[in-house]
């Protein structure tokens, strides 16, 4: 099976590696990819495009109208995250995965008609005052660095669980710390054009974010004389500090959770959690490949 570029395989790999079960973004991801019962909404997205891979189109469409139909969604300023923005998140980097096609038209035409079904189907089905829904964040199609916003909004509802992981699994300190220093590339990208009135230049929840830059949430408790006591003095980590590299540090593009740090994280937890998945983590990259491509 030919599967394209890089990027879908690292995309492959980051749900593979994923296995801990313990972030709220992996969680969330997951109950959207497994849902279950979904066709009865195929009729409604019919008007799809005439686009490769159509089929695989419908069922995230009609997975979608199902998510809208059987949860509730709460706007409540003091949230610790907001659902629909995730919701939005996987519909867009499903449609990448699925299409990938240089010729973005493609993703946008496929967004944006997911987009005008997902409205009618809000008032529609749910138009009830009583009752808050999500709504397509059709803006997306704007951002170049929509990657980064997704992984920096992954990252934030994701750092709780992260503190959590470490308190019960003290040996993996120093993983976890890899993971969320691999993070501080997103801040950087994102401090230069932040706070701003503009979203295209600034997301909104940045605001919220802004707070777990590695520089200002590491060393975890509890982890510190860990850290110091695992890694080489020979190959120190970057440091994190209030001062950058005189803007000299290279800036790469956001890999969706791909990082050397997630495969170590992933890694290092299974060997927390189990003493074999070999033949559990062949059938789940084979599970991932069937729910993606089909």
């Amino acid at each position: 099976m030919l599967l394209g570029s890089e990027q879908n395989w690292k995309e492959i790999e980051r749900l593979a590696k994923s296995f801990s079960g313990d972030l709220y973004s992996e969680k969330f991801y997951k109950q959207l990819d497994n849902i279950e019962d979904f066709k009865i909404y195929f009729d409604k997205c019919e008007s799809l495009p005439n686009l490769p891979k159509r089929k695989s189109l419908k069922i995230r469409c009609a997975k979608l109208l199902k998510y809208l139909k059987t949860n509730k969604f709460s706007k409540k300023e003091d949230n610790e995250y907001d659902t629909c923005i995730l919701l939005n998140y996987w519909l867009y980097n499903r449609l990448n995965v699925i299409l990938q096609s240089d010729d973005s038209s493609n993703i946008y035409r496929a967004f944006g008609e997911i987009g005008n079904i997902w409205s009618s189907f809000i008032e529609d089905n749910l138009n009830d005052v009583e009752k808050e829904t999500c709504k397509h964040m059709h803006n997306i199609v704007n951002h170049y660095d929509w990657r980064k916003r997704k992984g920096l909004y992954d990252y934030c509802v994701n750092i709780d669980a992260l503190k959590e992981i470490v308190l019960r699994y003290p040996r993996i300190c120093n993983d976890v710390h890899e993971y969320i220093e691999d993070k501080a590339h997103l801040y950087e990208h994102f401090r230069n054009k932040c706070p701003s009135s503009d979203e295209n230049v600034c997301p909104k929840f940045y605001e919220k974010c802004k707070h777990y830059d590695p520089k200002d949430v590491l060393p975890l408790p509890g982890c510190q004389e860990k850290i110091i006591r695992e890694r080489p003095a020979t190959v120190p980590r970057p440091q994190i500090t209030d001062e950058t590299d005189s803007g000299k540090e290279t800036q790469r593009d956001f890999p969706p959770e791909s990082s050397y740090a997630v495969g170590k994280f992933g890694d290092a937890f299974l060997g927390v959690v189990a003493t074999t998945m070999t033949a559990g983590g062949l059938y789940k990259v084979r599970k991932i490949l069937f729910n993606i491509y089909k």
